[in-house]
């Protein structure tokens, strides 16, 4: 995929992304959205391809009117490595949801990050690399002035 096409991709998950974040919710809400959005985005980037199978021509045929995609062979062998499901999207119904507490994406997302946080082991390194590595993050803090970034 050429530059121009991916940065051209890129402005539009951005521009969907402001208009699913533009209806009144929070930035902290619009931020899980976001993040989710890019992640889809980069999941889908990286497997483009244009072969017979990218575009399921056989899927169409073998679907009637009125009928829906998940039953058919082509979405069967392909669900697992294409489509991308969502860690923080809820498909309860409603009164389940209500049951679980009524959380919504935002609570779910920062339950998540808490237990991954918690549930970090940090790689075992040696030591001559860790004190390398020190060096390295030293010197370039004292190159630049701390910056608000």
């Amino acid at each position: 995929m050429s530059v121009l096409r991916r940065f051209a991709l890129w402005r539009l998950v951005h521009a969907i992304e402001n208009v699913r974040c533009a209806g009144g919710t929070g930035k902290r809400r619009c931020f899980d959205a976001r993040v989710d959005v890019r992640y889809q985005f980069c999941v889908a980037r990286c497997r483009l391809a244009l072969d017979d199978n990218a575009f399921g021509l056989e899927a169409y045929r073998e679907t009637g009117h009125g009928e829906h995609f998940l039953g058919t062979a082509h979405t069967l062998a392909n669900y697992e490595t294409v489509f991308y499901e969502s860690t923080i999207a809820d498909s309860n119904s409603y009164e389940q949801w209500e049951i679980e507490g009524r959380m919504d994406a935002e609570r779910r997302a920062h339950d998540i990050w808490k237990k991954q946080l918690a549930d970090y082991v940090a790689p075992d390194l040696d030591a001559a690399v860790d004190e390398e590595l020190a060096a390295f993050v030293q010197n370039k803090k004292t190159a630049a002035p701390d910056m608000w970034y």
